[in-house]
């Protein structure tokens, strides 16, 4: 599974790149995002998330590492 902390529980993770099971993935993520109308959950997932944030998060990383 790759990004989890971004994705969530909104995103569908392939556990394989079995082109069978990956279909599979994505049959069931489509049915499942019909079924619940995931539309709300996967933009507030998204509203986690902004380039600011992130480039705030890693300034703090380097003023740490460099005692700043």
């Amino acid at each position: 599974k790759s990004l989890t902390e971004v994705g969530g529980d909104v995103e569908y993770y392939f556990n394989s790149f079995d082109p069978d099971e990956m279909k599979k993935v994505i049959e069931k993520g489509m049915d499942d995002y019909k079924q619940k109308n995931r539309t709300d959950d996967i933009r507030e997932q998204a509203g986690l998330f902004s380039w600011k944030k992130a480039a705030d998060e890693y300034l703090a990383v380097y003023r740490n590492c460099l005692k700043i």
